[in-house]
């Protein structure tokens, strides 16, 4: 059984036992820590949800707004190996949070790994311009920009 719920901070430590290749290849570019990645992302987001797939977290987003009152925000996906089972109900799923988003943010934006394609395909199914090209970052690693407007 599939859910899409506001998330809590337990979700986050369930997908911190479980990352797939992909986020934990993020927490690696990012130099984090997974588990401490899940759990500062859970708490310094806003709009977080969590995808559920027989009670278990499969995968975590939400928006790190720019500041306390911006009405801008970047978006931020991790998942568990179960995401490739989901991936097309949660694409669906995911969808119905967009008119939520769009009420509170009027840009959104940031960078995706070139090697994330699951956040890639996902940030696509969403709307998100992604530029054709890669963009090099200082750590030498490649990444996408993306962004949506209201305007």
């Amino acid at each position: 059984m599939f859910e899409l719920v506001p998330a809590t901070e337990a979700h986050a430590l369930d997908l911190a036992a479980n990352l797939s290749p992909q986020s934990l290849m993020d927490c690696a570019v990012l130099g984090r820590d997974p588990g401490r990645l899940c759990v500062d992302n859970f708490r310094t987001s806003v709009c977080v949800f969590a995808g559920l797939c027989d009670g278990r977290c499969f995968c975590l987003f939400g928006v790190w707004p720019d500041s306390l009152t911006a009405t801008s925000g970047q978006p931020w996906l991790l998942t568990s190996p179960a995401i490739l089972g989901a991936k097309i109900v949660f694409g669906r799923a995911s969808r119905q949070y967009l008119p939520y988003l769009r009420n509170r943010f009027t840009y959104l934006h940031g960078w995706v790994y070139e090697g994330n394609t699951v956040s890639r395909k996902w940030l696509k199914w969403l709307g998100y311009t992604i530029a054709p090209e890669p963009t090099t970052i200082g750590d030498g690693k490649r990444y996408y920009r993306f962004e949506w407007s209201a305007a």
